[in-house]
């Protein structure tokens, strides 16, 4: 790796920025240049006839208002100490602890992740922009960039682990473990695939995780690690009656696969019945886009996912996960490894 740079183990929007930046040798001149850099879209617009009067545009839920002038068209922003502080909690570079920034920054990360959960045409122009600038990197340029970031999630994942829960709940912005390592897991497979589209879905899924942190965790619920739609079972969409009436008859209602995938979300993966054995995957109607399969030879329900996934039938019997921080270390060796035979 030529970057001699440390490699940041926080996950930041400002790091994760800095990461393409650094290697492209661009550089924002302040942060609300780098949040329009990256996300310029996905943040609420004014329409033309706001901020020309004296009430300034604003991001506004039931309890509270944030005031501040226009900023390019879709950020909004002013010289205020009080936005500052806002910006600041965005990027993760405020040392401020007052609660107004941290409800204030927590509201529009909601605005804006609900804009993607609800709206296919703002994500897919985020991703679009995401492959742009991660295409015009030449070829050593992108092997230096995988590398970085296959480095950056290792970081991450092993200091996220060490740390004390105390630690983590006084952090400037707290992030819940579940999205932490949904964040980070899925721009990890998405490095494992070696390929161009691989690093494009991995940065993408670091850059929204570190702006939009606890609010990302909506975004993993709907969207697998490159960003196809889930299947959904039609209970867990529905009302908590319905849901919990499908705990009790789940074979009154059709599963359906939602997503873009038809093929194999798994490719090659062997699925066995954790009572009786059996191999799932060659029962009749067996599907892994599926979230549970209720094995036909004993009727245990299966979870069908790749935190079920073992590199071996050994690692199943002691519960070895790659997520683990020792096993991340050991991958991280192997891809850099078939990085620099295969290339990306």
């Amino acid at each position: 790796m030529t970057n001699k740079t440390p490699i940041p183990s926080s996950l930041r929007v400002g790091y994760v920025s800095d990461l393409y930046t650094s290697i492209a040798g661009i550089r924002p001149k302040n942060q609300l240049d780098m949040l329009y850099f990256w996300f310029g879209e996905l943040f609420i617009t004014a329409s033309p006839s706001e901020g020309q009067g004296k009430t300034p545009p604003e991001y506004s839920d039931v309890e509270r208002r944030i005031y501040a002038k226009e900023y390019k068209g879709s950020l909004y922003g002013t010289g205020s100490p009080r936005v500052t502080h806002l910006i600041g909690r965005l990027c993760g570079t405020s040392d401020s602890n007052r609660d107004k920034e941290r409800v204030s920054a927590e509201l529009i990360q909601k605005r804006v992740s609900s804009r993607l959960c609800k709206e296919r045409e703002p994500l897919d122009h985020f991703l679009s922009e995401v492959e742009k600038r991660v295409v015009s990197l030449n070829e050593a340029e992108q092997e230096q960039f995988y590398e970085v970031l296959v480095e950056y999630c290792v970081e991450c994942a092993v200091s996220y682990e060490t740390k004390s829960e105390y630690e983590r709940e006084e952090e400037l912005f707290p992030m819940d473990e579940e999205v932490n390592e949904q964040v980070l897991y899925n721009a990890f497979y998405q490095l494992c695939r070696y390929e161009e589209t691989g690093l494009v879905n991995a940065y993408a899924w670091l850059l929204l995780g570190s702006l939009l942190r606890n609010e990302c965790g909506r975004l993993a619920r709907i969207y697998d690690s490159s960003f196809v739609p889930l299947f959904r079972n039609p209970s867990e969409t529905g009302t908590l009656l319905d849901k919990m009436n499908y705990l009790v008859h789940p074979e009154a209602y059709e599963p359906v696969y939602y997503g873009e995938d038809t093929g194999e979300r798994m490719p090659d993966i062997k699925w066995y019945c954790d009572q009786c054995g059996d191999r799932l995957d060659l029962q009749e109607g067996f599907d892994d886009h599926l979230s549970e399969w209720k094995c036909l030879c004993c009727g245990t329900m299966n979870r069908i996912d790749p935190e079920e996934v073992y590199d071996s039938e050994e690692d199943f019997r002691h519960g070895i996960h790659r997520q683990e921080p020792e096993q991340l270390m050991e991958v991280i060796a192997n891809v850099k490894k078939s990085a620099g035979n295969s290339g990306i």
